[in-house]
C-alpha cells in the first residue's frame, strides 16, 4: 500500500474475460483470422499513424434525449463514470473516423471542478475512458475501450479477483476543473474553489495515511492489526486516493493554471496534462518548478478568445513558445465545441503559427499516447494506419512530400510574449495620399475597376507575392462582441420580436433592430481578421432566436465609427432565424414571416433588400420556398431570399437555383450537431462531392462564412480546403467564395475594394499578410 513513484505500476494486473479476437486490439496471432482479411496494395500514398485526441467531450448527439454530459447533482462526485453513458449509435463517431481520428477521450460534460477525467465544472466529476471509434462486433460500450482499468472488470475495490502481477498496468483517468466554468453553475469564488479543492483532497490524504499505517505496521510484525477491517477507500473519495498514489493520469482545465499547480504542489499529486491554460506560455518556467508531466495544450485559442475574460490574454504563438522550452504540446478539439473530424487542423494551425512540424505532427499522435499512458500501443504505424493522398499537415492537404513552407512569425511570437499576451495589431507603416507600386508579384486576383493615372507612388518589392481582393467574414457577431462572457464587453441581445410588448410582428420589415447602431471597433478577433486579410465583416444583431434585424457591413482596420470608410455599408440584409431550437414552433415562426413580408392590410412590404434567412433543415428550406413563391403569387412581386447556415441544402439544390436563392455555409463544414443539420454532405473520403461543389456544379451563388468570433481569421483557410477538397477547381472560383459571392448574397451594393498581399504563396498555409491598401480609407498599411 505505499505510495508509487510516477513510473511504477498503477495497480497490479488481473486476469480478464476474453473477447472475440476481432474486437481485441493487440496483433493477431491467428493465421486463419488472418487468412480471411483482404490485402490491399497502396500506391503513391502516404501511411501515418491514427491520430488521437483528448477530446473533453466526446458527444456529438443530436438530439437532447442522447446528450448526457453534466449532472446537476453537486460538485463533488468522482463516482460518475461516461461509460455509463456512453452512445454506441452516436453518428459522429464515423464522421470522426473519416478525419483520422481513431481514439478519443470520452469525458462527462463541463460543468463540474474535479472529475475522474471528467469535467469542467463540477468539482468532482466522474471518470473518463479512452475509446476506439469504429464498431465492434460486440456492439457494446466496453468492447470500445482501450485497455479499460481492471476496476472496472472486477468492481472498485482492490484485493478481489484473480490477479496477475506480471501483467502490463492499466491507467484510470481523472479530471480537475477551475475558473468561470463551475464558478456559473454553483456560484462559487475562485476562494470557494480552493477550499472544495483542498478539502476533498485533504480527505483523501487522510484516508491514505490510515491504509499505509495498516500495511507498514503488518508489515513490521504487529499481526494484531491483521484482526481490524482495513480502511477502505469510500467510493466518494477512492478516486482521489489513487490520484495521491500515483495510479491515476491527471488532466487539469484552469485557463488560468498557478491553482491548480500550486494544489499539485501541496499535496504531491502528478498532473499528466494541463488543459487550456491559456497564460502558460507567458510564465514557461513555472511549469520547471511543479509536478507537471505534460502541458496539454489544445489549439483552443481563438474560440476561448471570444468567450471568457480568463483567455483574453492567449495566442496562436503558444504552441510554438512552450516547445522552445522544450514542454510537449498535444492538441485537441473539445468536441462537439470544436469539431473532432478536423482534429488534424489544430495540428495544422500551430505549425502555420511557428510549431516544428515534426512536433505539429506528434501533438495529435505520440505525445498524446505516451502522455496517457498508451504509448506501448497507440500514436505509432506499428498500430493504427490511416492512408493520406499527400502530407497531412498541408490545408485540406496539397499533394507534396514534405510539410507545407511556412511563414516566418519569430517576430510576431516575441511580441505576444513582451506584451504580456496582448501584442500591437497596427501597421508598422502607413503611407497616404499616394499610390503604392507593387512589383514581383508571383499570382495575382483584382476586381474589375477603374484604373488611375498617379502622379506620386511609392514601390514596394514583394518578392514573389500574391494580390487578392480584400475578404470578406460573415456569420458570427465580430463587431458586436469583445468577450461573449463578458456582458459589458458586448452589445447584448436584439429584442426577441415574439416576447417584445407589443410583439414585433407583421409590422414593417424597417422596424427591426439595426446593428451598424451596436458597432464596436478594435476589438481583439476583428483585428486579427484584418491580419488575416479580411478586410470586411458583415454582422447581423445577435441575441434573437428568430428576428435579429438589419445586418451592416464594417471595415475591420478602422479604429471607431467615425474615421473614414469604417462603415462600408449602413444597412445590408434582413435577417431571420427559422429552426427547431426555438421555443416558438416552426409553424409560427413561417406564419410570422409572412406577416413581416406582408402588411395586415395585404399590401407588399418593402423587399428591395434580400431576406437572410438562418436555417439548416431541407424541410424547412421547402417551407420557405413555397412561401416565396405564395408571396409572388399574391404580390405579383418577387422577394429575394439567401439561405444561411444551409447544412441541407444539397437536398434541395434543383429547386433552390430554380428559385435563385444564394446559399452561404456557416461553418464551411459540415456537422451534424443537432436534427435539422443530420442529412449532411459529409466530402471525402465518405463522398466524392462536398455540399461546396455540388452546389457549385448546379450553378448555384454559394458563400462560405463562419459562427465563431475567433474563426473569422480563418476565412482564406476555408476557401483553399474547400477548394482542394471539391476537386481542384480555380483558385479564383475559392476566392469568389469569400468575397463577391458573399456580397451578392447578402446584398452587399457597395463593393469592397480594398487589396491585400500576401508574401510567400498562396491564400492557404504559404502566405503571410504584409500589406492591406484600401482605397475607401485612403491608406495602404505595411506589417513589418
Amino acid at each position: 500500500m505505499t505510495s508509487l513513484q510516477p513510473a511504477d505500476a498503477p495497480v497490479p494486473g488481473i486476469k480478464t474475460p476474453a473477447r472475440s479476437q476481432l474486437d481485441r486490439y493487440g496483433p493477431s496471432k491467428d493465421e486463419q483470422l488472418n487468412k480471411r482479411k483482404k490485402y490491399v496494395k497502396l500506391k503513391n500514398g502516404e501511411v501515418w499513424t491514427g491520430r488521437l485526441n483528448g477530446t473533453e467531450v466526446m458527444q456529438g448527439d443530436m438530439v437532447f434525449g442522447a446528450s448526457d454530459g453534466n449532472s446537476r447533482n453537486g460538485p463533488i462526485l468522482p463516482v460518475l463514470r461516461s461509460i455509463d453513458r456512453l452512445n454506441t449509435h452516436d453518428e459522429s463517431h464515423i464522421l470522426v473516423m473519416a478525419g483520422g481520428v481513431t481514439t478519443a477521450q470520452a469525458l462527462p460534460g463541463s460543468a463540474l471542478f474535479l472529475g475522474l477525467d471528467g469535467s469542467n465544472r463540477q468539482i468532482t466529476g466522474g471518470q473518463s475512458f479512452r475509446i476506439k471509434l469504429r464498431p465492434t462486433n460486440e456492439r457494446s460500450v466496453i468492447s470500445k475501450v482501450v485497455e479499460p482499468p481492471y476496476t472496472l472488470l472486477n468492481g472498485s475495490r482492490y484485493g478481489e479477483g484473480d490477479w496477475d502481477f506480471e501483467a502490463r498496468p492499466r491507467w484510470r483517468h481523472v479530471k480537475h476543473a477551475c475558473g468561470e466554468n463551475p464558478d456559473r453553475r454553483y456560484g462559487f469564488t475562485s476562494m470557494d474553489a480552493a477550499w472544495v479543492y483542498r478539502n476533498a483532497y485533504n480527505e483523501a490524504k487522510n484516508i491514505k495515511d490510515q491504509q499505509d499505517e495498516f500495511c507498514s505496521q503488518l508489515l513490521n510484525g504487529e499481526l494484531r492489526r491483521a484482526e481490524e477491517e482495513f480502511p477502505e477507500s469510500p467510493l466518494e473519495t477512492e478516486a482521489l486516493v489513487d490520484v495521491l498514489r500515483g495510479r491515476v493520469k491527471l488532466s487539469i482545465h484552469c485557463y488560468e493554471g498557478s491553482f491548480g499547480l500550486n494544489l499539485s504542489n501541496e499535496f504531491k499529486f502528478l498532473i499528466a496534462f494541463l488543459h487550456h491554460t491559456s497564460e502558460t506560455y507567458l510564465v514557461p518556467e513555472l511549469l520547471r518548478r511543479t509536478w507537471v508531466l505534460y502541458y496539454y495544450l489544445p489549439l483552443y485559442y481563438d474560440n476561448v478568445l471570444t468567450k471568457k475574460r480568463e483567455a483574453y490574454r492567449d495566442s496562436e504563438f503558444a504552441p510554438k513558445v512552450l516547445a522552445d522550452y522544450g514542454i510537449p504540446v498535444v492538441m485537441k478539439s473539445d468536441h462537439p465545441v470544436l469539431n473532432n473530424r478536423y482534429l488534424l487542423y489544430e495540428a495544422q494551425q500551430a505549425h502555420f503559427y511557428g510549431l516544428n512540424p515534426t512536433k505539429a505532427f506528434e501533438s495529435v499522435t505520440m505525445t498524446p499516447a505516451k502522455a496517457a499512458g498508451l504509448g506501448h500501443r497507440l500514436g505509432y504505424v506499428s498500430e493504427d494506419i490511416v492512408v493520406w493522398d499527400f502530407h497531412p499537415l498541408t490545408l485540406g492537404a496539397t499533394p507534396q512530400r514534405v510539410p507545407p513552407k511556412t511563414p516566418d512569425f519569430e517576430k510576431e511570437a516575441r511580441e505576444a510574449v513582451e506584451n504580456d499576451g496582448l501584442p500591437p495589431f497596427e501597421a508598422s507603416i502607413i503611407i497616404r495620399g499616394k499610390l503604392v507600386v507593387l512589383k514581383n508579384l508571383s499570382t495575382g486576383y483584382i476586381r474589375d475597376g477603374d484604373g488611375v493615372n498617379p502622379e506620386d507612388f511609392e514601390e514596394i518589392d514583394l518578392e514573389g507575392g500574391v494580390i487578392l481582393p480584400g475578404l470578406t467574414t460573415f456569420g458570427s457577431s465580430i463587431g458586436l462582441t469583445e468577450i461573449a462572457r463578458e456582458p459589458t464587453t458586448n452589445d447584448g441581445n436584439a429584442v426577441e420580436p415574439f416576447s417584445a410588448i407589443p410583439p414585433l410582428l407583421g409590422g414593417p420589415l424597417e422596424t427591426f433592430v439595426h446593428a451598424e447602431d451596436g458597432l464596436q471597433f478594435g476589438g481583439r478577433n476583428t483585428l486579427l481578421a484584418c491580419r488575416g486579410g479580411i478586410t470586411q465583416a458583415i454582422v447581423a444583431p445577435v441575441g434573437s432566436r428568430f428576428g435579429f434585424g438589419s445586418a451592416t457591413a464594417f471595415s475591420t482596420a478602422a479604429s471607431n465609427a467615425l474615421r473614414q470608410g469604417a462603415v462600408i455599408q449602413n444597412t445590408t440584409a434582413l435577417h431571420m432565424s427559422i429552426t427547431h431550437q426555438n421555443d416558438i414552433s416552426v409553424s409560427t415562426q413561417i406564419a410570422a414571416l409572412r406577416r413581416c413580408l406582408l402588411q395586415s392590410t395585404g399590401e407588399r412590404q418593402s423587399t428591395d433588400a434580400v431576406v437572410v434567412i438562418h436555417v439548416d433543415s431541407a424541410d424547412i428550406m421547402a417551407t420557405l420556398i413555397k412561401l416565396k413563391r405564395e408571396y409572388h403569387e399574391t404580390t405579383e412581386q418577387n422577394v429575394r431570399f439567401t439561405f444561411a447556415g444551409g447544412t441541407e441544402a444539397h437536398l434541395l439544390a434543383d429547386d433552390i437555383a430554380k428559385e435563385n436563392i444564394s446559399v452561404i455555409f456557416t461553418p464551411s463544414r459540415p456537422f451534424p450537431v443537432d436534427w435539422d443539420k443530420r442529412r449532411i454532405l459529409p466530402g471525402p473520403p465518405l463522398t466524392s462531392d462536398t455540399q461546396i461543389s455540388y452546389l457549385l456544379r448546379k450553378g448555384m451563388n454559394v458563400g462560405l462564412g463562419t459562427v465563431d468570433d475567433f474563426d473569422a481569421r480563418n476565412a482564406r483557410f476555408d476557401a483553399e480546403w474547400a477548394q482542394v477538397s471539391s476537386g481542384g477547381y480555380r483558385q479564383s472560383k475559392a476566392i469568389e467564395l469569400v468575397t463577391v459571392n458573399l456580397e451578392r448574397a447578402l446584398s452587399v451594393t457597395e463593393s469592397n475594394s480594398d487589396m491585400v498581399v500576401l508574401k510567400g504563396g498562396s491564400i492557404g498555409f504559404k502566405g503571410k499578410l504584409f500589406s492591406v491598401t484600401s482605397k475607401r480609407r485612403g491608406v495602404v498599411e505595411i506589417l513589418l
